[in-house]
């Protein structure tokens, strides 16, 4: 090593020592300081994650649009057309929920309204019974609203309504809530910001998309400009893998969202309970949200039975959605996006019930993604190794003698040349008899992937 480089390499290794030395000092403004940096490039990341949605209909879109043309035209209108069709398609499909949710919601709360007006005197006994068996509650009311509890139907509701527009707008001087008036324009304002940044992170989406050749290739020229070749090749293939299981994990998670909304509605319309299209496309869309999104169809579908079948018919839809939720999770979630992650039914669960422990819905959401990539890798090094194992003439279970049939081909003219001349050609053999039962390497990546084998057999012994 020349002097240059070795002052070099000592200057790197000291800034580096210093600032980790800096953040374990200061860890608590480096925490801040990071989020502070993820809150500024919060549209950006959004936009990435919006595109990274949108392209998984894209890419399929871009495959139908006139693929052999040879049309100038044609060729450069594909990928604006392909970007609007993929946004037609998505808001088609929350028009379609809306359409089928929102009007039969609003009836059945309408006929909800005139029950309880017809109920009104009856519902008024019971609350005023219940506010009885609380007694700070009742005191608060009696004080704060002068409201006579022994005759409930005597309540002057406009006079109700004006203390407490009063308490909300802090015109109120009995100090016992405080002013809302605050809270409330800055929910008003944080859903303005919201909407706002969303629809900033949805224009940088469609710009990363309509030049994503050119970014992945700006990335790709800084990655081995500053890395080495060995390095960003491993760097390359694990996010390929990544971007190949996300994708892979959002399209079954779509279509396990449709089985379940299909399953309820035929299950609903077998028991004839009211509203079976409206309550099973609420509960396939809501199955999207983790979690929470079984909570709120159950919720939503038990209120518009209740309006129509009564309490028993209400208790029977709840019955029926507890099955089928548990049918769903054990079964047909497992099946279905272990299936289009490559990961296995049991480790579908695990990741899931890991990812909700340590960071609950958003946990839950990315944890089996993160599996499935990992899972993968750890199977594609560990095959590897086996194989060194086996070129080495090391004693391994016949078990492992399952070769990947590209590795074999590429590593045809290196290593396993060498060992046929020596007499160890019956590997070959066993090798070319037993095909690969792991996932075949990203495409997009083959060649990258291809050079490291062939490093890897310069290596073997």
């Amino acid at each position: 090593m020349e002097r240059k480089d070795l002052e070099r390499l000592i200057l790197k290794t000291i800034l580096f020592l210093i600032i980790a030395v800096l953040i374990i000092m200061h860890f608590d403004l480096a925490v801040q300081g990071l989020f502070v940096l993820i809150g500024f490039m919060s549209p950006m990341l959004l936009g990435f994650a919006i595109a990274f949605v949108i392209n998984i209909i894209l890419t399929r879109l871009e495959r139908i649009y006139f693929p052999n043309t040879k049309n100038r035209f044609l060729i450069k209108s594909r990928r604006p057309v392909c970007i609007l069709l993929s946004l037609l398609i998505i808001l088609a499909v929350i028009a379609f929920v809306v359409a089928m949710v929102v009007p039969e919601l609003i009836g059945a709360f309408r006929l909800l309204s005139k029950e309880i007006a017809a109920s009104y005197d009856s519902i008024l006994e019971g609350v005023t019974t219940w506010i009885h068996r609380i007694p700070p509650l009742e005191n608060w009311l009696t004080t704060n609203f002068d409201i006579d509890l022994e005759n409930p139907k005597d309540i002057n509701w406009e006079t109700l309504f004006t203390k407490l527009a009063g308490m909300i707008l802090g015109s109120d001087s009995s100090g016992q809530i405080g002013s809302l008036m605050d809270s409330t324009v800055n929910i008003a304002s944080s859903i303005g910001s919201a909407v706002v940044r969303f629809f900033i992170a949805l224009v940088f989406g469609i710009y990363a998309l309509a030049s994503k050749e050119k970014l992945s290739r700006q990335v790709k020229q800084i990655t081995y400009a500053y890395l080495k070749p060995k390095t960003a090749d491993r760097i390359y293939h694990v996010c390929g893998v990544a971007n190949e299981t996300f994708s892979n994990f959002i399209v079954g998670q779509c279509t396990e969202a449709l089985i379940l909304g299909v399953l309820c509605i035929i299950g609903m319309t077998i028991f004839r309970f009211p509203y079976a299209v409206m309550i099973g496309t609420l509960v396939g869309a809501t199955a999207l949200i983790p979690v929470i999104g079984a909570y709120i169809g159950a919720i939503v579908g038990a209120i518009m039975v209740f309006t129509q079948g009564g309490w028993l018919q209400t208790l029977l839809f709840v019955l029926f959605i507890i099955i089928l939720q548990q049918l769903e999770g054990n079964l047909i979630y497992p099946k279905v996006v272990g299936s289009s992650v490559g990961l296995p039914g049991i480790w579908v669960l695990a990741s899931v019930t890991i990812g909700a422990s340590l960071n609950g819905v958003f946990g839950m959401l990315i944890g089996v993604p993160l599996a499935a990539t990992l899972y993968r890798l750890l199977a594609e090094d560990s095959h590897k190794k086996i194989q060194k194992r086996i070129r080495s003439n090391q004693k391994i279970p016949q078990i492992f003698f399952t070769p990947d049939t590209s590795e074999t081909k590429t590593a045809s003219d290196s290593s396993e040349n060498k060992e046929d001349a020596d007499g160890e050609s019956t590997v070959t053999q066993e090798e070319q008899e037993h095909p690969n039962h792991f996932d075949s390497i990203n495409n997009a990546f083959d060649e990258i992937v291809s050079a490291l084998h062939n490093e890897d057999d310069e290596d073997t012994p």
